[in-house]
């Protein structure tokens, strides 16, 4: 079996998204006489000849992160570019993993949603899709502190390796938790109100020289300026 992988990170190999696919992908790999090719859709200007590579590819899995519960503009403007189903495509299956730094699945699933309706839409059969939060900086911790993420994706892409579907069981492990419960929300809470949880934004902020402008509103700002324009005008 030879696997199509596109991989749509704006951060291409080197981003989370690209960790959790080497562990996928090592466990599909691992059986039978398999093989995968992997395009970046941050190359930009591939976008064309990565249309026709996934039109003419029977296995393709997409990957990405999360990005504002969507998913990022090169996978958003790459999906538009996509020709309509014709008969001289090839009929395959598709299936996807949506990585995020919410540590709950349930963030992902509308986009998990819309991924199902558009395997309908190119004219392939819908396998699943792969949910895992809390990725914001697995790229960056070692085998041992993500041992039990490691080890789920590698099974899951050795049992697809060998019947060509996604272990249920295995997706629902993955994607734990759907929602954050009890005193772990409590928990959440109680840090976002004493302003634990905004110092890693506060900090990229003030790297980026745009700490002072956080409450900012430009399209607000611009609006209002278009009315009252208009009044003077009027």
């Amino acid at each position: 079996m030879k696997l199509t992988v596109f991989n749509g990170s704006p951060k291409g190999k080197k981003g989370n998204t690209q960790t959790l696919l080497d562990h996928f992908l090592s466990g599909f790999l691992s059986g039978g006489n398999h093989t995968c090719e992997t395009f970046y859709l941050n190359e930009i200007n591939g976008h064309e000849v990565n249309a026709i590579n996934f039109s003419r590819a029977e296995h393709i899995l997409m990957a990405m992160p999360l990005y504002h519960d969507s998913m990022p503009a090169v996978v958003k403007a790459f999906i538009e570019m996509l020709p309509s189903p014709s008969s001289h495509d090839v009929q395959g299956d598709i299936f996807f993993i949506i990585q995020s730094g919410f540590p709950e699945a349930n963030h992902s699933r509308y986009l998990e949603r819309y991924f199902k309706k558009l395997a309908t839409r190119i004219s392939r059969r819908y396998l699943g899709t792969i949910v895992k939060g809390g990725c914001n900086d697995i790229s960056h911790r070692s085998d041992w502190m993500a041992k039990k993420i490691f080890k789920s994706l590698y099974g899951l892409g050795k049992f697809y390796g060998n019947g060509g579907s996604l272990d249920q069981k295995i997706l629902h492990q993955l994607a734990q938790p759907e929602t954050l419960k009890g005193v772990t929300l409590l928990f959440l809470k109680t840090g976002i109100k004493l302003g634990f949880m905004r110092s890693q934004f506060d900090r990229m902020l003030k790297k980026n020289r745009a700490y002072e402008r956080r409450f900012d509103k430009p399209f607000l700002d611009s609006k209002e300026h278009k009315v009252s324009s208009k009044q003077e005008h009027s």
